[in-house]
């Protein structure tokens, strides 16, 4: 076809093939071919104007030169020029249509900025590129930046943030199908990738699947998405592991330095009481030492449904002693290193540890690895005499923390995703949608928070305005007709508080969305946040839609997103109070967390 449509000027389809091979060249990393294709692509280009294309040609025209130019000692000037010709252009149209140009135009600022020199310009032009090509809907687009972005650390010599930036250039591709590419990924960076394995949960069948207590799951990812100080997260992890384990008692042993603790211990009598304790290995004698050895020798998981009948631990004196039935010991894996062991035990029961448990247990504790070593990060931060002289320093952790906050939070509404696609049942599928959808918006928050220039203060008026534009933009507020009408004043609030205030409007402003405007024809939602003369922070959400039913107790409620709403409320020691008048309206008063540890 080529000859031909040379030979017939067919300049339109001319252009289609060249700047097809362009962006299929650049995302597979031929530079000079793309480079060629784009010169190409350039004769034909007049044959463009007014079509999508046109513009879209100048960002990968761009994108392609400015690859080149890595492999290069010195920048041709007329090369630099021709890019930030076409820089200004994506600028022009920005003007226009941000959600379109926007994050075209962060994109080749950060290329631009990185083959400059000027490392930090560039971070925070890929970080606003991922982040508005989010907001727009152009997975493909913030997957490249998330990969440009990892790239770019790698290249800096920072391994374990460029790590994360790839795992979500990697989701980002599987989620546009572009499996070549996530082959492609895989293929480079195995080593850096944090993701899940292609199969579903061993021991679950659709009929099992059922038992899978999603609000658990929920809860984990709730508590780490908004806890990041290591004993609150450590007593609400225990207390969602003992809830779906079906023991009386577990212990969670960590490795500090060269050392073991038992740094948390959970027991029911009859309600679940939780102690982080972080005691010397040795200096606590209540557990069978020689399954604990083996555990941490092997690495393997030891289910035993009678220990002092069956197994080789039956000579073990805590066994003995104790007549133990039900134990499971399972180790907890981070980066390829034993990071800590959960030892759970059921006296009363013979087999209550089964293997569809442990399945269970697995999805919560490669939640709980990831967030123990986000919130010792976090408290190292207070420690570490280098980062207190460098505020910079302070921001680019706590931006780390948040990135593998949200990578993981990716990985577990993956893993529901790819179980769904094993299920038949409609309510389940649907069950496990809501799941996954809940997580993915936690995740987002974190997304915005990181996209924050500064982390110790958070102007929290400007971090509503940027969720509440990207709710908006993913419900369709405008083909709906639904208004937001906000009243913000402009308070800042330490990270602390900020980041489960912002899981609670996200949650509930997502609620009012989906469920609010049922059958109307258009709605409102108002969102205020003050300060009253106690100096007590107050956050009301109000929308005239159908409103809850009459008799809806707020802590007592079949809804998920309510029972999440209630428990953000607790952890910020704040007041909640539900009107129901004349639509919805939600009104939450507190004051802002003040832990006696932080930066």
């Amino acid at each position: 076809m080529l000859p031909y449509w040379k030979e017939t000027n067919n300049s339109t389809s001319l252009f289609g093939l060249y700047l097809a091979k362009l962006i299929l060249c650049y995302f597979f990393k031929d530079y000079e071919a793309a480079v060629a294709n784009a010169r190409e692509g350039k004769k034909y280009l007049a044959a463009a104007i007014g079509t999508m294309c046109f513009s879209v040609y100048y960002f990968y025209a761009a994108l392609a030169m400015l690859a080149l130019v890595s492999y290069r000692d010195n920048i041709d000037p007329k090369l630099l020029e021709e890019i930030v010709a076409y820089q200004e252009q994506i600028r022009i149209w920005t003007d226009h249509s941000p959600d379109n140009y926007l994050h075209k135009y962060e994109l080749v600022s950060a290329e631009i900025a990185r083959v400059l020199g000027n490392k930090d310009e560039a971070l925070q032009h890929y970080d606003e590129a991922i982040i508005q090509a989010s907001k727009a809907g152009y997975i493909h687009e913030a997957a490249l930046a998330e990969e440009l972005a990892g790239e770019f650390y790698l290249f800096q010599g920072r391994t374990k943030i460029a790590g994360y930036y790839l795992t979500d250039a990697y989701y980002g591709y599987q989620s546009w199908g572009a499996f070549a590419k996530v082959q492609a990924l895989e293929a480079k960076y195995s080593e850096l990738l944090n993701i899940i394995p292609s199969q579903p949960l061993n021991s679950i069948n659709n009929n099992q699947i059922a038992s899978l207590d999603l609000f658990s799951v929920l809860k984990a990812s709730q508590a780490i998405s908004s806890e990041i100080i290591l004993d609150n997260l450590l007593s609400k992890m225990m207390e969602i592991v003992m809830e779906n384990a079906g023991a009386q008692k577990s212990i969670l042993f960590l490795q500090e330095n060269s050392s073991w603790v038992v740094a948390a211990l959970a027991t029911i009598s009859p309600k679940i009481k939780v102690y982080v304790s972080y005691l010397p290995v040795t200096e606590y004698v209540y557990f069978p030492d020689s399954i604990i050895n083996y555990v941490q020798t092997t690495r393997k998981t030891v289910i035993l449904e009678q220990a002092n009948k069956q197994g080789m631990f039956t000579e073990d004196p805590c066994v003995i002693e104790h007549q133990l039935k039900s134990i499971l010991a399972y180790p907890m894996i981070y980066q390829n290193q034993l990071q800590g062991i959960i030892y759970l035990e059921n006296n009363a029961v013979r087999g209550a540890f089964t293997a569809q448990k442990l399945e269970i247990l697995k999805v919560l504790l490669s939640q709980v690895s990831i967030s123990i070593e986000n919130a010792r990060l976090y408290q190292n931060l207070e420690n570490h005499a280098s980062v207190e002289k460098s505020l910079k320093q302070k921001e680019v952790l706590l931006k780390e923390i948040h990135h593998r906050v949200k990578n993981n939070l990716f990985v577990v509404s993956s893993l529901l995703e790819l179980q769904s696609s094993y299920i038949d049942d409609p309510e389940v599928i649907k069950l496990l949608g809501d799941c996954q959808n809940r997580i993915k918006s936690m995740a987002l928050v974190h997304q915005h928070l990181y996209g924050n220039s500064e982390l110790d203060r958070i102007n929290f008026a400007k971090y509503i305005k940027s969720l509440i534009d990207n709710l908006a933009s993913c419900n369709m507020i405008q083909e709906r007709n639904i208004e937001f009408i906000l009243d913000l004043e402009n308070i800042e609030l330490n990270i602390e508080t900020a980041n489960p205030c912002g899981l609670i409007i996200n949650e509930l402003v997502s609620n009012a969305l989906e469920h609010g405007f049922l059958g109307r024809a258009r709605g409102n939602i108002w969102l205020s946040f003050k300060q009253n003369i106690k100096g007590q922070k107050v956050l009301i959400i109000q929308d005239d839609g159908v409103g809850f039913p009459e008799k809806l107790d707020l802590y007592n409620s079949d809804s998920l997103g309510l029972e999440l709403v209630c428990s953000l409320v607790e952890q910020i020691n704040g007041s909640i109070q539900l009107d129901k008048t004349n639509g919805t309206k939600i009104e939450i008063i507190f004051d802002e967390l003040n832990y006696k540890r932080r930066i």
